[in-house]
């Protein structure tokens, strides 16, 4: 791409090279959690913010200047989650034309992708729509060089065919067994990974309920543990009432005390980890769900083969 500023009388021709590597997004680890959407700083180091895009960008120069000023240190891990038609089945122009009127500068509207630390196509994507999710990653890095995060609907894991700088997921209600297996996909692609637990109202209506935040802590919370294991960073999905982190935050109720103030101590255990502690010894044992027999004749022993082309190995 080529840009000619006019100067004084002087014309300076300025050349992105389109075979400029896209910068990695800095992974944060198990050593900083994030959150679902956005929250305060007193709970959470980083957002999973979220930006439903059309096809104009109001307010388009305040939006990019904000940006600009804020501080770049404390928001170095965001990944802006951004809606632009693929669950809605948009076409890829569709799609196209909202992230470029998001990311495009205009005479009167410069922008900074170069200060976005990562974006992520929507959420919860289903499979079906795996070529327009590639094809817009592959655009949006080739043309702003800024890192895509991927995300997929429950159960699906990582896709190698997919393009992606990253991925996210929330697996909620899983047992501790299948969990950790499914962490052991997403870290195998050796790419920044964002893991969403729930720690939503247990009395929340729109998925299962929960006589206590114990009880939901007890069932939902094992994810922490594979987590921290592996040094995946988490952004809990942190929503009461109509389904926002407000009510979450402000709300009284004995259960609700008691789960912010369980978050907030698992945040001081992560903040008091050591560069270097993660990920664990045990992270390198796959803790296999079935044995494979071995031995058999000397003249026909067993022979078990793995090229570790995929991801069977986890399970065996």
């Amino acid at each position: 791409m080529v840009v000619a500023m006019v100067c004084g009388g002087l014309v300076v021709t300025l050349t992105a090279r389109a075979d400029e590597p896209v910068r990695p997004y800095p992974d944060p680890g198990y050593y900083r959690m994030g959150v679902y959407a956005g929250g305060p700083g007193e709970y959470f180091d980083y957002n999973l913010a979220k930006m439903s895009l059309g096809d104009t960008f109001p307010k388009k120069r305040q939006w990019w200047a904000s940006l600009k000023q804020s501080n770049r240190a404390a928001r170095r891990h965001d990944v802006y989650t951004v809606y632009v038609g693929v669950r809605g089945g948009q076409d890829f122009e569709t799609c196209r034309r909202r992230l470029d009127a998001w990311l495009q500068p205009e005479p009167d509207a410069p922008t900074y992708p170069e200060l976005l630390p990562a974006i992520c196509l929507e959420e919860e994507n289903v499979v079906s729509r795996t070529k327009l999710l590639d094809r817009l990653a592959r655009y949006v890095r080739g043309k702003y060089k800024v890192p895509v995060f991927q995300w997929y609907s429950d159960p699906f894991g990582p896709n190698p065919s997919l393009t992606a700088d990253g991925w996210i997921w929330d697996s909620y209600g899983w047992s501790p067994e299948h969990f950790r297996r499914h962490v052991m996909r997403f870290v195998a692609t050796g790419k920044p990974v964002i893991c969403v637990p729930w720690a939503s109202d247990p009395h929340w209506p729109q998925w299962t309920q929960y006589p206590t935040a114990a009880e939901l802590i007890n069932r939902e919370w094992h994810q922490f543990r594979t987590c921290l294991e592996f040094n995946v960073s988490t952004a809990p999905f942190c929503v009461a009432g109509p389904g926002a982190v407000n009510p979450w935050l402000s709300s009284s109720s004995p259960d609700m005390r008691v789960l912010r103030d369980a978050l907030r101590s698992k945040r001081r255990e992560m903040r008091a980890l050591r560069p270097g502690d993660l990920p664990l010894v045990t992270a390198n044992f796959s803790a296999a769900a079935r044995a494979i027999p071995v031995g058999g004749d000397p003249d026909e022993p067993s022979r078990y083969v793995e090229d570790f082309s995929g991801v069977q190995w986890i399970d065996d």
